[in-house]
């Protein structure tokens, strides 16, 4: 965590430098935009939190879909390998775990922009 935000921090500073003088961004500046709150939430929480959320989500899943119970039942589960995936080679493996945390960091995304949204129209 320690790493991640100073790294964050950087980033946020060098892209509203790059915002400020973009073409691509006309109208009000970018610290009274509606979204910057999303944006500085997107910046801290999906670095820090979204990974563990991401995972805890995918464990909740195949416990839930190969009807795990317990914690020692979800141990042995991955340890042991089980269901399409554990078939799958390593590199398949990882494939897929990648598509399914694109997607779920696509959404969260979307879902942070989603409540900015409506809570600049309440």
């Amino acid at each position: 965590m320690l790493k991640l935000v100073p790294i964050s921090i950087a980033f946020g500073i060098v892209f509203a430098a790059l915002l400020h003088w973009s073409a691509c961004n006309p109208g009000r500046p970018w610290w009274r935009k509606r979204e910057i709150v999303s944006d500085i939430c997107y910046w801290f929480l999906i670095p820090l939190a979204a990974r563990f959320v991401r995972i805890g989500f995918m464990v909740m899943g195949a416990a839930y879909i190969y009807g795990v119970h317990g914690s020692e039942a979800l141990i042995n589960f991955y340890d042991d390998g089980f269901g399409p995936l554990a078939r799958l080679p390593l590199w398949g493996q990882a494939l897929s775990f990648l598509v399914a945390s694109d997607f779920l960091t696509y959404w969260i995304h979307r879902g942070f922009h989603r409540a900015a949204c409506h809570a600049g129209t309440a």
